[in-house]
């Protein structure tokens, strides 16, 4: 019954509104940002991108991922904070390991991988190209010596 419920005009006008700008407008943004950043990325820093980050078309880029194993992850995170960029690991819990799901338990090296080496920058739509840009070059400054 909570998800079975009529909107006013009002708000299907502000549903749609939003839904137009972020799935066309955020979209097309968002992997055009994406896009900046990787160009921008040194070949050092390049290293720890995911190769599939290159088909910019084919994802949505809620988050650019930076895989980056536990020797330097926390340092990696912490240089960011301190420069004013928040850098998450992966959020959601991996079902293959949790106890509820035992009974299907796959070894899934992949997202075993991605769940625990990966951080990832949020990629707002809202973001410039310039701030891009200067996120980008503060990430290469880290791996400059790597």
């Amino acid at each position: 019954d909570e998800f079975f419920f009529q909107f006013t005009d009002l708000q299907a006008e502000m549903a749609i509104k939003t839904f137009h700008k972020n799935v066309n407008f955020g979209l097309s943004k968002r992997q055009r940002l994406a896009k900046v950043m990787y160009d921008t990325l040194s070949i050092k820093a390049k290293k720890y991108i995911p190769n599939v980050v290159v088909k910019f078309d084919q994802s949505c880029f809620w988050h650019f991922p930076i895989a980056i194993d536990n020797t330097y992850r926390k340092k990696f995170q912490s240089y960011l904070m301190e420069k004013g960029y928040d850098c998450v690991g992966y959020g959601l819990r991996l079902c293959s390991n949790a106890n509820a799901f035992n009974v299907y338990n796959v070894k899934l090296n992949s997202a075993n991988d991605v769940h625990n080496n990966t951080l990832f920058l949020p990629m707002f739509d809202d973001l410039k190209d310039k701030e891009v840009i200067r996120i980008a070059k503060v990430i290469n400054i880290f791996f400059e010596d790597k």
